[in-house]
């Protein structure tokens, strides 16, 4: 029988899978709720509308790093997995999917530039058009 494939891993591999899965899953779901945490604290009067703004706009900012680097760590740790034969492999690959969705949610898009949160035209985006 070949190393790879073994029904169960040796020691040493079990857990950085299972580290990097979580990690995975709570980086996603932690940019997730730092972007709801803006508009929950202008909600509840922790701060004001423009410090709320300021949480977006660093979410929006490291929404597309953070989407890259839990797809390329979350696609890495499933091959590892599933290669590997991990006893776990449904759900470290359920923990993977749920972070790179999450993460995936706040992407910046090219429309968020040109539209507001209802689809209109921004003010610079009418301008553009105009112009051209």
């Amino acid at each position: 029988m070949s190393p790879i494939a073994q029904p169960n891993l040796p020691n040493r591999l079990d857990l950085p899978l299972r580290l990097g899965a979580l990690l995975v899953l709570v980086t996603g779901l932690g940019l997730g709720l730092f972007t709801l945490s803006s508009a929950l604290g202008i909600w509840v009067g922790a701060w004001d509308w423009r410090t709320g703004l300021g949480i977006l706009r660093m979410a929006n900012a490291a929404g597309g790093y953070v989407f890259w680097g839990c797809l390329v760590a979350g696609v890495l740790l499933a091959l590892l997995s599933i290669l590997l034969t991990h006893s776990d492999k449904n759900r470290l690959v359920g923990y993977i999917f749920i972070g790179v969705l999450s993460a995936l949610d706040r992407y910046p898009t090219r429309t968020a530039a040109w539209c507001d949160g209802f689809g209109h035209l921004t003010e610079g985006a009418a301008h553009r058009n105009r112009l051209r």
